[in-house]
């Protein structure tokens, strides 16, 4: 392309760009090894093509903006000028509009000409303020803020209990003026379905403002031809169960948020006889439940609505929305909808009451974006209103919701044979709300469902089905037959016709055949005395079974521990048995430490606060492996049968990273546990992946049996369905491919094993592909290739088209199979698809130049490659996000390095000190390989921290609310376990440091002080997407419990100041340990960051504003009570 002629005033120094069509001038430097780019650094100025500037912008030393950027329109005007840091924007904006034509975006109406906000990141934008031309501030749309608020004067005069009356139609035909406000009689066909008129649900539909997180009343509703019921049952048209759930809950559709939320209002209010409104409330379409209660009057929600809207629209005062929201305080629940308008005011502070200097006039006396000072006067709105004034639990009797929950089990019922859930059925069908219908209670239920709630006559028409109560049944329809509603009639119609012998309803096959399945679970409420008297009869016979049972058990513990052990694992389903076998393996000595190590897993130790380290519960796993705990693990294992989640059982994949730590015993169990069907197949996935550890040769065809079970389960299922009958298998697959994988080397049979799990696996590889499962299509590619499977070119091909994970395991089978494949396929894939499908990522490039050797050695003629020391140089420049993916780098990293010998071992040298298990062993593992001596470093791990207690003469069991300074033991246990950090070949201080934030003690803090010195000098680089190492975490909270100890104290402006500002973020999560000396430096902190950070200040600020310190400070910064209180929102 022809280079244009350099305009007049363009510098000749600049250089043409023709991608992007401008003159360009600056200074670059060169990134990467094999393939250079240039990134720009420090100033850079544009011109378009005709020689007019288009911006000047600063760069850093990595390419990324920072600095000052100015852009300017075509007439040389200013279009925009921002600072930005590090790539990102920081700081003030001010975008300008233009009186001609511009190439510049103007992100305001065209009616603005002046847009200015603050930002610290992208894509956020604060404290936005819009100005015409001649300075006037206006709304976002080009209105000045002395006009703009219309309806200030309409919702200070509004009462929310009369709106519809007063005001709705006012308030509607101002805000929606293109939409006809209609007077429509029942325009929902209450009366036809219901038999019932409502007229405030007619108010509301004909005159509620749409607006407000995207609020549509609704204008009409379904229409029936024939029977109701078949029609709802069989062709639904809303959310899953959402128009039957409706029905059981005599409720009305009323609007709509977007095209999955609805809005609903019941009809029938059960404690009175005038059938009237008494609830709206939302659906969830994530649940497929009831969500809150919003209101317990349409009135009120329908000033809501507006009042959402008219702020949305901008079209009232944050001064008159806290008067109108206060209207409503105490009397709703606003969560994520049409709730516009409403932090603002809560936020906002009228400044009539402030002083001179606070209330100066900055041309916004409306107040929707000032930043004075707060004003403390009783009158105040935003002292009167918090937000959980309007977090209301509106139905705390759930007088409203309760229709729904007593009748979930029969929407459960029917549902679909495909999406039919057992389990759900059972689980969803409450004794509370379904009691035994004796014959009070029968006649009551009758006679409320024929004369006030229609609702009651549905629930008990389907009841006394599916219980088939036939006799009532009959009774009820016979009375219900002339019902006023035609939802009644149609009910009784219909399953007269199901009684009559009909089975079909379209999408379930056979509903008698349903029913029957139903009475299996036995759920009859009027079976409810007997099934308690063979409850009763059955606790008396386990009690005096497990006496037997303990009474062997403490015979078999006479006779040591092995024994017990042996019998153990021969109940371990046995729950009750097994906490007898526990008992008494507690009591014998010498394994104390292991205990508590379970005890530690299984009491959820690992969690403090709002904090879960599940780190430490897989630290303490391997801790068990590497020192021996055949005594735990049939009590891990047991833990499958007695707790609701895998936490405990989990704890033997840890233990089983120790190659021969896991109990032989278990591979029986583990066996038999892939016989057992479950939904979601996660104890299946646990047992896989033991199983992977034990090295069991007997897996191998229980594994290959365990994916053609879930083949079967799909074999009449397409698309949607069968993606949907995936779904609880994905884990499973995964782990089952995985292993498949690991155990080959342990195959003795591969005449018989080697053709069967080839062909599964391919298959589950090419069904994985079509149905875009990755880690499963991942996984079985990696165990096809362990296997020896060469013919994979068309599932590596597309893999590379993929996403990151499928390209390296992609790349992997390249490396592996290249010199397997014959010399024309080879070629053929070189020639067709073998490029660098991700030349930014860093794993992705990696993999590529590995594979690329393997092609080159196998066939030297398919072109030379690059040496794989620029490769690896080239790979650790790029990039890639996510803390699991930059610890698979690291990995990759580490096995490059032990595969080639001409690389530098020292490279890798400090992943030697690792926090994460997986990377600190793959450099170990690559020091072995290249035969290179290296020191071992130790995890300090809750166990180490237990025996220095125990050694301290200090019980083990020790609880996080006693004081270290309570006695001289727990004193000088504290400072020989904050020591422990002190040792050379230590890492992973996480557990120490959470001892002492626990247990904070004077005699520690100066060790303390000391391990922190020594970490702030070693700070690891955080990537794009990881965070802060917990170590560094819980020794910055410990830090902040030893604040008051002068070794420590000092510590904390510098942990405040560091570059890292999670360094100074961590310190934040202990506020009440804070020292008031640092409100300085940490209101400064609030005004520089947001989030959290700025959220957690404020609030400790504003908790201790009576404090002078506190005073001192905000006036030292220039940070007012106001903004104190806009950042708490």
């Amino acid at each position: 392309m022809k280079t244009p002629t350099r305009p007049a005033g363009v510098p000749d120094e600049a250089i043409w760009v023709e991608k992007e069509k401008t003159w360009q001038l600056g200074t670059s430097d060169k990134r990467g090894v094999i393939k250079k780019v240039q990134v720009p650094v420090g100033e850079w100025r544009y011109w378009r093509a005709d020689g007019t500037l288009v911006c000047v912008a600063g760069f850093d030393s990595e390419g990324r903006q920072h600095g000052m950027l100015e852009r300017y329109h075509n007439d040389g005007t200013l279009a925009s000028r921002g600072q930005w840091k590090h790539g990102s924007r920081h700081g003030h904006f001010v975008y300008f509009n233009s009186e001609n034509e511009t190439d510049e975006c103007f992100p305001a109406a065209d009616e603005v000409w002046r847009y200015e906000f603050d930002s610290t990141a992208n894509w956020q934008e604060e404290n936005k303020h819009w100005f015409l031309k001649d300075g006037t501030e206006c709304t976002s749309d080009g209105r000045p803020l002395s006009e703009a608020f219309d309806l200030d004067t309409i919702f200070d005069a509004a009462e929310p209990s009369t709106f519809l009356k007063d005001h709705a139609v006012e308030i509607r035909s101002l805000l929606n003026e293109q939409e006809e406000i209609t007077n429509t009689e029942d325009p929902l066909e209450i009366q036809a379905v219901w038999g019932v008129q409502n007229e405030e649900i007619d108010a509301f539909v004909n005159r509620a403002a749409e607006g407000g997180s995207g609020f549509r009343p609704a204008t009409s509703s379904r229409t029936f031809e024939d029977n109701m019921w078949f029609k709802m049952i069989a062709h639904p048209w809303d959310n899953c169960c959402e128009e039957l759930a409706a029905a059981f809950m005599g409720a009305v559709k009323i609007g709509y948020f977007g095209d999955s939320d609805h809005v609903y209002s019941t009809l029938f209010q059960p404690s009175r006889e005038e059938p009237k409104p008494n609830g709206i409330f939302l659906w969830s379409h994530d649940t497929h439940y009831v969500d809150e209660v919003l209101s317990l009057s349409i009135n009120e929600f329908a000033y809501r609505v507006a009042l959402a809207a008219s702020f949305e629209q901008e079209r009232i005062s944050v001064k008159a929305a806290a008067k109108a929201w206060k209207k409503l305080a105490g009397k709703c629940y606003v969560g994520w909808c049409a709730g516009d308008g409403l932090e603002e005011a809560i936020n906002y502070v009228d400044e009539a009451g402030g002083s001179d200097e606070d209330t100066a006039d900055d041309g916004n006396s409306d107040g929707r974006n000032s930043d004075d000072s707060v004003d403390e006067s009783e009158d105040s709105a935003s002292d009167e209103m918090v937000r959980g004034n309007f977090e209301c639990a509106l139905d705390p009797q759930y007088s409203i919701t309760s229709p729904f929950w007593r009748a979930q089990w029969i929407v459960e019922l029917l549902n679909e044979d495909e999406r039919r859930n057992w389990s759900d059925i059972k689980e969803t069908f409450r004794p509370g709300w379904n009691k035994p219908l004796t014959e009070e209670r029968y006649a009551s239920l009758k006679e409320s469902g024929n004369t006030r709630l229609p609702q009651t006559a549905l629930y008990l028409l389907w009841r006394l089905f599916w219980f088939k109560q036939t006799d009532r049944l009959r009774e009820c329809c016979d009375l219900y037959r002339n019902h006023n509603a035609r939802i009644v009639r149609d009910l009784v119609v219909f399953l007269e016709e199901l009684e009559a012998g009909r089975k079909d309803i379209y999408c379930i096959k056979d509903i008698h055949a349903v029913r029957e399945e139903f009475l299996k679970l036995d759920l009859i409420p009027e079976r409810e005395e007997e099934r308690n008297q063979e409850k009763a009869l059955n606790a008396v016979a386990e009690v005096k079974r497990l006496e037997t049972v303990s009474a062997e058990v403490n015979e078999l513990a006479k006779e040591g521990l092995e024994k017990l052990l042996e019998k153990a694992w021969q109940c371990v389903t046995d729950i009750g048995a097994l906490e007898k076998f526990e008992a008494a393996a507690r009591t014998l000595p010498g394994h104390e430490l292991e205990w508590r190590c379970l005890d530690f897993v299984r009491n959820y130790e690992f969690r403090r606060g709002d904090t879960e380290a599940e780190e430490e519960a897989v630290g303490v796993g391997i801790w068990l492996g590497q020192n021996g705990c055949e005594t735990l693990q049939p009590f891990i294992w047991g833990a499958l049968y007695s707790e609701s989640y895998l936490r405990t059982a989990n704890l033997l994949t840890s233990i089983g990273r120790t190659t021969g730590a896991l109990d032989k015993r278990l591979e029986a169990c583990c066996l038999k546990q892939l016989e057992i069907v479950e939904e979601y197949h996660f104890k299946r996935a646990l047992a896989v992946k033991l199983l992977e550890q034990l090295k069991s040769e007997a897996a191998i065809p229980a594994l290959c049996k365990l994916i053609d079970e879930y083949f079967e389960e799909l074999a009449d299922k397409h698309d949607f369905e069968a993606r949907l009958a995936t779904i609880p298998w994905v884990e499973c697959l995964t782990a089952t491919a995985e292993a498949l994988g690991a155990l080959v080397e342990v195959d003795t049979k591969k005449n018989e094993n080697e053709r069967t799990v080839r062909q599964v696996l391919h298959k589950l590889l090419v069904h994985s592909l079509k149905n875009y499962e990755e880690k499963t299509a991942v996984a079985s590619l990696n165990a096809l290739v362990a296997w020896g499977e060469t013919h994979l070119l068309p599932q590596i091909s597309s893999m590379l088209a993929n996403d990151t994970p499928s390209q390296i395991a992609a790349l992997q089978a390249v490396e592996a199979l290249a010199s397997k494949w014959k010399s024309a396929d080879r070629k053929s894939f070189v020639t067709m698809y073998f490029r660098n499908p991700s030349d930014d990522n860093n794993s992705v490039t990696l993999m590529y130049y590995r594979a690329a050797h393997a092609l080159h050695a196998a066939d030297p003629k398919l072109g030379k490659t690059e040496p794989i020391e620029k490769a690896l140089a080239e790979a650790r420049q790029l990039y890639t996000y996510g803390g699991d993916l930059w610890n698979q780098f690291r990995i990759l990293d580490c096995q490059t390095v032990g595969k080639f010998p001409q690389l530098d071992i020292n490279s890798i040298k400090h992943f030697l000190q690792s926090v994460n298990t997986d990377v600190r062993e793959a450099a170990e593992a690559a020091f072995v390989s290249r035969g290179v001596p290296f020191e071992e470093h130790h995890p300090i791990e809750w166990p180490i921290i237990w025996k220095t207690l125990s050694e301290s003469g200090l019980d083990m069991q020790i609880g996080p609310s006693e004081t270290a300074t309570a006695n001289k033991k727990m004193a000088d246990a504290s400072i020989k376990i904050a020591k422990l950090m002190l040792a050379d070949n230590a890492i992973c201080f996480g557990p120490p440091a959470a001892w002492l934030w626990q247990h904070p003690s004077k005699e520690a803090a100066e060790v303390l002080a000391q391990v922190v010195e020594k970490k702030l000098k070693a700070v690891p680089a955080i990537e794009s997407g990881e965070y802060l190492p917990s170590e560094y975490t819980w020794l910055m909270r410990a830090l902040v419990k030893h604040a008051s100890y002068p070794p420590c104290t000092a510590l904390i402006s510098r942990c405040l100041a560091h570059e890292n500002r999670d360094i100074g973020g961590a310190l934040l999560s202990d506020f009440d340990s804070m020292p008031i000396e640092f409100a300085p430096e940490l209101l400064k902190i609030a005004e520089e960051r947001d989030g959290w950070q700025r959220y957690s200040i404020a609030k400790w600020a504003i908790a201790n504003k009576d404090l002078a310190e506190i005073a001192e400070a905000m006036k030292a910064t220039g940070v007012t009570a106001k903004k104190l209180k806009s950042w708490t929102s």
